[in-house]
């Protein structure tokens, strides 16, 4: 009984141990492998023609010498361009990505839920377990009782087997 709970106990403690790796592997492992979707998505083009026309305009509006209506007018539509593409970014990209934020924030609301469950397993399984070791130390204290009965009871067994030998002789000598 006490082999089979240490080994159902050492058992428990595995998995419990597995799930935590589990989960601490989602955690820790599922940002780094969504790396490489992000880096390959149609905002780069769109980050990369933003950052060429936002240096073509600081590029322009360094080697401007004079302040000319020209120069202005120039540098202003250079400007409206790299604001332009930022709009164009803030329309279609940032909503994709505040929906991407939502599931993402979502799964980790899922995440925590389960840790919590498995947290709440955890303690229940432990209580569990103290209320089976307090079984088996009651078992092992009336086993250790018993033994203990039974051996005293053999003591008195032999010590009266021992007695009833030495009178045995004098009984036989009334008897005859």
């Amino acid at each position: 009984m006490c082999v089979f709970s240490i080994t159902l106990n050492k058992l428990i403690i595995k998995y419990l141990r597995m799930k935590r790796f589990i989960f601490l592997l989602i955690v820790f492992a599922l940002p780094f492998s969504t790396i490489n979707l992000f880096a390959a998505n149609p905002v780069d083009s769109v980050l990369q023609k933003r950052n060429s026309a936002y240096q073509d305009y600081k590029a322009f509006k360094e080697s401007m010498k004079e302040r000319t209506w020209l120069n202005l007018i120039n540098l202003n539509f250079k400007i409206e361009d790299v604001v332009k593409i930022d709009d164009k970014i803030i329309e279609i990209y940032l909503p994709a990505e505040i929906n991407k934020n939502i599931e993402l924030s979502k799964q980790l609301t899922e995440l925590n839920n389960e840790f919590e469950l498995l947290k709440q397993k955890n303690i229940e399984q432990q209580n569990q377990l103290k209320e089976n070791n307090d079984k088996i130390q009651i078992l092992i204290i009336a086993l250790g009782f018993t033994s203990l009965l039974f051996i005293i009871f053999l003591i008195l067994f032999i010590n009266k087997f021992l007695r009833h030998k030495k009178i045995q002789p004098e009984i036989n000598k009334i008897e005859k």
